[in-house]
């Protein structure tokens, strides 16, 4: 509801901090390792991809949820996305 789209909204920041993390791991450093460990990158994606999901069968926003939906690709990396389709091709 109301408190995991204010959750998503706010938490926008946090996940271009996250981003920056994650490229710069390498480095070391407390916020780095805090950004890892807490997979706010997972969360926040999780997080945006329910909540337009919800959009799309509840209000008639026309193409909007979908294109959402379609940018969210962009923040998976080519390893990740062949993994979640061999996920998927395991479960099924």
């Amino acid at each position: 509801g109301t408190a995991s789209t204010m959750l998503f909204e706010v938490g926008a920041p946090l996940m271009g901090l996250a981003l920056w993390g994650r490229r710069t791991s390498h480095r070391g450093g407390r916020w780095r390792t805090t950004f890892a460990k807490l997979h706010v990158r997972e969360v926040w994606l999780a997080l945006g991809v329910g909540f337009h999901v919800a959009l799309m069968f509840t209000i008639r926003l026309g193409i909007f949820p979908y294109g959402m939906l379609a940018l969210y690709w962009a923040f998976l990396t080519p390893g990740e996305v062949e993994a979640l389709f061999a996920r998927l091709r395991r479960s099924s």
